[in-house]
């Protein structure tokens, strides 16, 4: 195949003969016998070429290229592989210092611990032994009520004897308000023992009817906030342990022992060239001729040996600055012979394109059109062309001039259309 590919590129030398010029500048005899000064050019023969697929140059990319990122910010206790390594998916590059989050994790255990408790303690209502106590409580409040009455009773009976001395006379103005000031004591004191037996009345009650639905529904939900704390303390150590996310390479380390880790900010880039891809662009003449999944062949400077690849991808939206469309080519790479960066030629087998081939460096524009320098009785002509792309160096001629036309090659600004020439 590689040997193949090589008669094919002579062949299509052969057909273009190069003639070079010997001086700078020749003698031309017109047709009246005068000699004239002729520019010396250098110029191709044309013939007819036939290309055996459409050929699109392009450049070797990694099939996965990622960025290894931390979630976790945190102090680099270990880096476990170095640039060149082979990694598999899964497998850990990086590990943080965890024993905080360790104590993140302990700390939420406790609290789902605790409110477990008491969410039992709720559900199986008040024990008998506590149902005794509230209600003794509230026989000594009920004692209290009697004894403040008891007092309130005897206080009020004084107050109006004292009412009646004073009125008569026979005490003093600091003797009534004393009196008074019992009275309202004494209503105080009926008031607050009245209040507080009234509470626990209310006390024992509630806790022999036991925890509302809501109140149960109200510990339930924070249990599950507890438990989601948990699982995001359990996250948050498990990920002071960076794993690789795919099968790779160790292309770039960024982190060493002892430096701080920030999420999302590259600590590794792993590529995956077991796969490679072959960005190439074609034409929006060809691009239709095209499918996913046709083969083609790749040819790759340095190496020996003609590869075979897919079809993966067919953008349907052209370069920003072209009507070329990015074609994505995937080609097999288990012996690791092809490297991101590499250039490569790619040959779309069975789009044959026949016709004249010249060099892009012959071709003239002027005003938006193309224009080629033809060689006529030592005189080169300015012809309008009709070109189409083929690769960096050459293009198809479409319509202007025809096979065995001799044309300049590099024409140079001097070179004027009728110029008399010499070629050698």
């Amino acid at each position: 195949m590689r040997n193949s590919y090589i008669q094919k590129a002579l062949a299509c030398a052969t057909v273009s003969s190069m003639i070079f010029v010997l001086g700078a500048c020749n003698s031309v005899s017109t047709a009246n016998g005068e000699d004239t000064v002729a520019t010396a050019v250098k110029v191709i023969k044309l013939a007819e070429a036939s290309n055996s697929g459409l050929t699109s140059s392009g450049k070797v990319i990694a099939d996965q290229e990622v960025n290894v990122v931390s979630k976790v910010s945190g102090k680099v206790a270990n880096v476990t592989v170095k640039e060149g390594t082979q990694v598999q998916k899964g497998q850990e590059l990086i590990k943080l210092e965890s024993d905080d989050y360790v104590l993140q994790v302990k700390q939420a255990e406790s609290g789902i611990q605790a409110s477990q408790a008491k969410l039992a303690d709720v559900k199986d209502g008040a024990r008998a032994q506590e149902i005794a106590a509230l209600e003794s409580v509230l026989q000594a409040s009920e004692a209290a009520v009697v004894q403040a009455q008891t007092a309130l009773d005897t206080t009020e009976k004084t107050n109006e004897r004292m009412k009646a001395l004073f009125e008569a006379g026979a005490i003093s103005q600091a003797e009534w308000d004393n009196a008074n000031l019992q009275l309202e004591n004494a209503k105080a004191a009926y008031q607050q023992a009245k209040s507080q037996w009234e509470a626990n009345q209310a006390k024992l009650s509630l806790t022999k009817e036991g925890a509302t639905a809501n109140t149960i529904r109200a510990m339930q939900a924070e249990l599950t906030r507890l438990q989601a704390s948990k699982d995001l303390a359990e996250n948050a150590l498990q990920n002071t342990s960076i794993v690789s996310p795919i099968s790779g390479v160790v292309a770039v380390r960024n982190i060493e022992p002892g430096e701080m880790a920030q999420p999302g900010v590259s600590l590794m880039t792993i590529v995956d060239l077991q796969h490679v891809l072959i960005q190439v662009s074609v034409s929006q003449e060809h691009v239709n001729q095209l499918k996913k999944g046709d083969k083609v062949q790749v040819l790759v400077k340095g190496i020996e040996k003609d590869l075979e690849g897919t079809i993966d991808f067919i953008s349907p939206l052209s370069d920003e600055n072209s009507t070329n469309f990015p074609v994505k080519i995937r080609v097999e790479n288990k012996d690791g012979v092809l490297r991101a960066g590499m250039l490569a030629d790619v040959v779309f087998s069975g789009h044959t394109k026949s016709g004249i081939e010249i060099p892009t460096a012959s071709v003239v524009k002027k005003e938006n059109k193309n224009y080629v320098f033809k060689i006529e009785d030592n005189m080169a002509k300015l012809i309008e062309v009709q070109v189409e792309p083929k690769n960096q160096d050459w293009v198809y001629v479409k319509s202007g001039i025809e096979s065995s036309d001799q044309i300049v090659i590099n024409p140079t600004d001097s070179l004027a259309d009728g110029a008399q020439v010499r070629v050698e």
